[in-house]
């Protein structure tokens, strides 16, 4: 579990893995160089399978790759200090391991999204079809990444086959991990909600052109660079100019969301999915146009 200024937070993430059905599990949290009570609230758990490790702010790649390096299970899960497991994931998991005998290097499951306010309905899988998602999903993986980190079960010794989640990304690490996972590995799907995920509206217009360019260094990376034809490239660089067209419209960029978009309709110009889009976004201006005069 990493964890960074979570004292309002971790706390309920610890619970969740506490009140686990399958108690055979062990809570590797790293603080990763927080100035809050992080620390103080984890080690105020008397529990021995829990252990703290504290460290300079290096970034959560690094947090990660520390904690699944001080683990001494033969499967690895990850939860971070704001998100929350069901109480049946890890046996749900665990189980589907055993009873497939092994098969799968990842097996990862649906999720439900949540904020101060309500609960969400579990997340759809969008453009890709849930019997994509499991088996051999490499080339769907490079297109569109449906994987969510919190959900996700590996087998440890994947790790010495295809590495640690890569320092030279930032916030796409996870993606470009189970990529290389999935060149090895074939995936098991679980299709339920086990894990919760809290949505974060505070800084999106802050890191949203960083987020652009980290994420076109896994579509570099992957698809671009892949033996995969032209139309599901075009797939995935479709799905990427959208996704940056609707992020940066939520910032409130709205000529960048619109040059993106732009640059979308070109991958795929009779996708319906683009009138979607326009709509949305001008949508949004309208909205940001309201809240402008209200200002005034």
């Amino acid at each position: 579990m990493p964890a960074y200024n979570a004292e309002t937070t971790i706390a309920e993430s610890i619970q969740s893995v506490i009140d686990q059905t399958y108690q055979n599990w062990e809570l590797i949290i790293v603080d990763d160089g927080s100035t809050d009570e992080t620390s103080q609230i984890a080690e105020s758990y008397k529990e021995k399978r829990i252990r703290l490790i504290k460290k300079a702010n290096s970034g959560v790649a690094d947090t990660r790759n520390l904690a699944i390096q001080w683990s001494s299970g033969s499967l690895v899960a990850f939860l971070d200090s704001d998100d929350l497991w069901m109480s049946d994931k890890l046996e749900k998991q665990v189980e589907f391991f055993i009873s497939n005998n092994n098969i799968f290097g990842l097996v990862h499951t649906g999720y439900i999204e949540f904020d101060k306010i309500r609960e969400f309905n579990p997340k759809p899988f969008k453009h890709v079809s849930k019997r994509d998602i499991s088996g051999n999903v490499t080339s769907q993986l490079m297109i569109h990444d449906f994987v969510a980190t919190l959900t996700v079960m590996v087998r440890k010794e994947v790790f010495d086959e295809v590495g640690l989640f890569d320092l030279n990304f930032n916030g796409t690490e996870d993606w470009d991990l189970w990529i290389r996972i999935a060149q090895k590995y074939r995936f098991g799907f679980i299709d339920l909600p086990l894990a919760k995920y809290r949505l974060n509206p505070i800084g999106l217009s802050k890191t949203i052109n960083k987020f652009e360019k980290e994420l076109w260094k896994v579509v570099n990376k992957h698809l671009l660079a892949s033996d995969l034809d032209r139309s599901k490239k075009n797939k995935g660089l479709w799905l990427y100019f959208r996704h940056m067209a609707h992020s940066y419209a939520k910032s409130n960029n709205p000529e960048i969301a619109f040059s993106f978009l732009v640059k979308a309709i070109k991958c795929r110009p009779t996708n319906i999915y683009n009138i979607a889009s326009m709509f949305y976004l001008l949508y949004l201006k309208f909205l940001i146009c309201l809240q402008t005069k209200k200002l005034r």
